[in-house]
């Protein structure tokens, strides 16, 4: 065995002292390395975690680290590079951004880049499709997100997953994309290689287990599935599909059934390069523990295990899409969440504030870091890492208030192959234009919101960077990616950023 593609450093390091029992460092080797590696290829990994609810000086770097580098989109824009300052041993970028400096380390902070001022700017307020472009998924609360239910697209992770620029040769892969967690954010078509019928939530993996049997091991995932089954369903197929009177919907229901039937078949003869061991402990299990919603170790190190399985499946060549929804508060709060802490975080100076940053910086720390790290560890043939192929997205639900999408923060780290760059903080909002809230509460001193470009360019930069063209991706109407509408409140504030959807964001893509 070849063991040119992954270098002995390759250490998938577990949270609290677990780790994955994977014997894969450095023997999680394609058999034939040079073949499987797919030099710069990219990969894209979006992790997201619930509400929001931040405010602007906890998040985001100090404004003291920016300047204005040019004028776009009828605004000045601005950028600086990222400077952790060390503090009591940590490496601190911003109130949610530190972590221990011997794991937040230089290199890791110059891996990552900041962005403020993405907007979806039309009210979506509780949603998980909107992380990655599928803003139907949301629960319908005010006019905008019920207007937006009747236009469900698919989000971007499966865009490129069945995009033959980001998949030109898919034989050797298991998964074109995975989800991970107990919540989904991924979202397409029932048929996705006709990319047709309805949009369908994909499934979850919160069974670490389950996960690394099904890229791993895909003929046992599948049972007692045989070729010889597989066939005769085949025939039975060909000759139900031809029967006089089947309807339209039918025949396409039945087509969607066989596509995925025959996607098994493959995957039953498919030689998958990697040998490694099953995993020592079920994430899945650390979940159903009567403590684990208030248990931010045990939740930390349910995704580090996460992790592990997603970093060893990319440094396989098994998939390059996962998408991550951590709906987990990495809190030990235990009361009510979403009204007591989110609803509540707007406040200047309240115990909400703090509570949720905490819980952000565990995040950060405990999950985003730990996989960027492992990315950073991972050696590929010639000299780069995984993380220097990767682009590792982690997005919010709202911005700085409840429920609203003004300034929702991204926060990347990688180079997607050199599409993206690194060790930035770049601020596109509109400072002409303030937003004020809680005008209300007389003698509180709110933070405000400015206008900033829109999601949609954010989805197809995103996209842009993994080697997707806009012809791939946008739908004739409106360019970036996705549906766009401007909310009511907003007025012509967004006139500029629509004529620019098309274009790759500034300052990263530069």
């Amino acid at each position: 065995m070849s063991s040119d593609s992954v270098s002995r450093r390759r250490f998938l390091r577990g949270a609290g002292g677990a780790s994955l029992a994977l014997p894969i460092l450095p023997s999680l080797l394609p058999r034939s390395a040079r073949a499987q590696d797919t030099g710069a290829a990219p990969c894209f990994i979006a992790m997201a975690t619930h509400h929001g609810g931040l405010h602007g000086a906890s998040m985001y770097p100090s404004d003291r680290t920016l300047s204005t580098v040019g004028t776009y989109a009828g605004r000045d824009i601005r950028a600086g590079a990222i400077v952790g300052e060390l503090a009591g041993g940590e490496r601190v970028v911003s109130d949610v951004l530190r972590a221990s400096a011997d794991r937040f380390t230089p290199s890791i902070a110059g891996s990552m880049s900041v962005l403020r001022g993405l907007d979806i700017p039309w009210y979506i307020a509780h949603h998980t499709g909107g992380h990655l472009g599928n803003f139907a998924r949301n629960d319908g609360n005010g006019g905008d997100g019920l207007t937006m239910q009747s236009f469900p697209t698919p989000t971007i992770d499966r865009v490129m997953a069945w995009s033959p620029s980001f998949y030109p040769d898919p034989s050797g892969v298991v998964e074109r994309s995975v989800s991970v967690g107990w919540q989904t954010m991924s979202f397409d078509h029932a048929s996705p290689s006709g990319r047709s019928g309805p949009i369908q939530a994909q499934y979850a993996y919160a069974s670490n287990l389950a996960l690394f049997q099904r890229l791993f091991r895909p003929a046992e995932a599948f049972g007692r599935t045989s070729s010889l089954l597989v066939d005769r369903i085949r025939g039975q197929y060909t000759d139900l599909r031809g029967t006089a009177g089947i309807s339209a919907d039918d025949r396409r229901r039945l087509d969607e059934h066989v596509e995925r039937l025959f996607d098994i078949e493959r995957r039953l003869t498919l030689d998958v390069p990697c040998d490694p061991a099953d995993p020592t402990i079920d994430t899945e299990a650390l979940m159903w523990t009567e403590t684990y919603f208030r248990d931010p170790d045990t939740q930390t190190l349910m995704w580090s295990l996460m992790n592990d399985i997603v970093v060893a499946a990319m440094a396989c060549g098994l998939t390059r899409v996962a998408s991550m929804l951590v709906g987990d508060t990495l809190s030990e709060y235990a009361g009510d969440w979403h009204q007591d802490i989110a609803h509540q975080a707007y406040l200047p100076g309240g115990d909400a504030q703090n509570t949720l940053v905490a819980a952000h910086q565990r995040f950060f720390e405990g999950i985003f870091l730990d996989l960027v790290e492992k990315l950073q560890a991972t050696e590929m043939d010639g000299g780069d890492t995984l993380l220097d192929r990767a682009l590792v997205s982690w997005t919010q639900e709202s911005g700085q208030f409840p429920h609203a999408s003004v300034g929702i923060p991204v926060v990347t780290a990688g180079a997607a192959g050199g599409a993206w760059q690194t060790g930035l903080y770049a601020d596109y909002r509109d400072l002409d234009v303030t937003y004020p809230y809680g005008e209300e509460l007389e003698g509180v001193d709110m933070p405000t919101d400015h206008p900033g470009l829109g999601w949609n360019q954010y989805l197809g930069s995103v996209l842009q960077a993994m080697g997707l063209s806009p012809g791939e991706y946008e739908d004739g109407e409106t360019g970036g990616y996705g549906p766009w509408l401007v909310g009511a409140d907003h007025g012509d504030d967004y006139d500029a950023a629509e004529a620019v959807l098309s274009e790759p964001l500034p300052i990263v893509m530069a």
